[in-house]
């Protein structure tokens, strides 16, 4: 806007946007980072996340530039190279009514993944203290006072935590966490599962545990009793609620697809969720009752459009080890028809491809081509054992197992 960018506050309908405080961001790598705003419960202050130049940054622009730090340049993926440009994450404060801003804290950490608690000046971020948080990935749960700007650790462990969420009363956070030792900031073999614990960072419990599948960033049902979290699920992105203070998990949205963003008031879930036919829209689900989609954003479209259909193909691959692959048709088939198969290979290694909505797959299915995603081991969605299996074995059996979908898939459809 005219105003520069950041945070815009509006009022409810809509009218009257203002910026209330300028956003910096850095081109850091950053994985797993969670919410970057977060309301006062006054209603009249922001917490954000805000990028201000680290110490490093006068050397930036000289000629030769001098480079200090170990992670020299961000990650691949955007298209230049650019080397780092130093800046740090900081949590800051607004005042929505003047726009005075006030920055609660400093260094060369990055903080980020906020929650202000539901009562007082306490807010939640995630940080990675390590001497050399460049080579040693270690996340853990700070809290800081908006009013005093006091820090304080609430976790210390060699594992990692994320996304931590205070309870409606403010007694209790719930994050998402690991139990190995981590050193890299790339994808970790280990499942993230939903934890618990007091306040002061006490009586740490791994409710998740109920559940041997990757589990997303958690929240808290209104009343406090159990906390929502999607689960990875055999290519499937499910909405699960487990209980806070532990025991079995409960189905909340199981359908052939994949729920996104989602949140709970009373009974009550809203969430994104993307079928097999189209891309996502919105749904709602009270107690017990079936799901509601409330909108169809993609319908002028998808009214033109022919969706190929996507079947699962579960095989054995080299070792015996049970393999699922999903394959979408190609249009325009006939019975004689013959039609080439393209091999869509995730990355990560730990994650999932599904039957969900992918326009990639939707393209080449209208061009007579055939598509098959193979979540081959160290995928996830199919438990710990699954994902574990990579480990040791550099470039080894999560190729064998793609050149087995291939062969699967032949076996099973002869046009191909």
């Amino acid at each position: 806007g005219p105003e520069g960018a950041g945070i815009m506050v509006s009022e409810a309908d809509g009218s009257g946007a203002r910026l209330v405080a300028p956003v910096e961001d850095t081109n850091h790598p950053l994985p797993s980072t969670g919410r970057e705003m977060a309301w006062a419960p006054d209603g009249r202050r922001l917490a954000f996340v805000s990028a201000t130049p680290g110490p490093e940054s006068a050397d930036a622009n000289g000629d030769p530039m001098v480079i200090t730090r170990y992670l020299y340049k961000p990650t691949a993926g955007e298209g230049l190279t650019r080397f780092n440009d130093n800046r740090r994450t900081h949590l800051f404060v607004a005042d929505v009514g003047t726009r005075q801003v006030t920055q609660l804290t400093t260094g060369t950490f990055y903080e980020h993944s906020i929650d202000w608690a539901p009562q007082g000046d306490d807010i939640l971020f995630v940080s990675n203290r390590e001497a050399n948080a460049d080579t040693t990935f270690n996340y853990d749960v700070f809290a800081v006072s908006a009013r005093t700007r006091e820090t304080r650790r609430l976790t210390s462990t060699r594992s990692a935590e994320y996304s931590p969420a205070w309870s409606p009363d403010g007694t209790r956070i719930a994050f998402s966490g690991t139990t190995r030792d981590l050193t890299s900031s790339e994808t970790t073999m280990e499942d993230t599962h939903v934890w618990v614990m007091n306040a002061d960072g006490t009586g740490r419990t791994e409710i998740g545990k109920v559940i041997d599948n990757r589990q997303g960033a958690p929240q808290w049902s209104s009343d406090g009793r159990h906390v929502y979290v999607t689960v990875q699920d055999h290519g499937t992105v499910t909405l699960m609620r487990l209980p806070a203070a532990g025991g079995p998990a409960e189905t909340v949205v199981n359908a052939r697809g994949s729920v996104a963003g989602f949140s709970t008031a009373r009974d009550t879930v809203a969430y994104a969720f993307t079928t097999p036919d189209a891309p996502a829209d919105l749904y709602t689900k009270a107690g017990g009752a079936a799901p509601v989609r409330r909108t169809s954003i993609n319908a002028a479209l998808l009214a033109q459009r022919q969706i190929a259909p996507v079947e699962s193909i579960v095989f054995p691959s080299v070792d015996g080890t049970s393999i699922e692959a999903f394959l979408t048709r190609p249009l325009q088939q006939t019975a004689t028809s013959t039609h080439p198969l393209i091999v869509m290979i995730h990355g990560g290694p730990h994650g999932q491809q599904g039957p969900a909505f992918t326009a990639k797959a939707q393209v080449y299915a209208a061009q007579g081509w055939a598509s098959l995603m193979v979540n081959y081991r160290g995928s996830t969605g199919y438990g710990q054992a699954l994902a574990d299996k990579i480990f040791g074995d550099q470039n080894g059996a999560e190729a064998k197992d793609v050149v087995a979908g291939v062969d699967a898939a032949i076996a099973r459809h002869a046009w191909i």
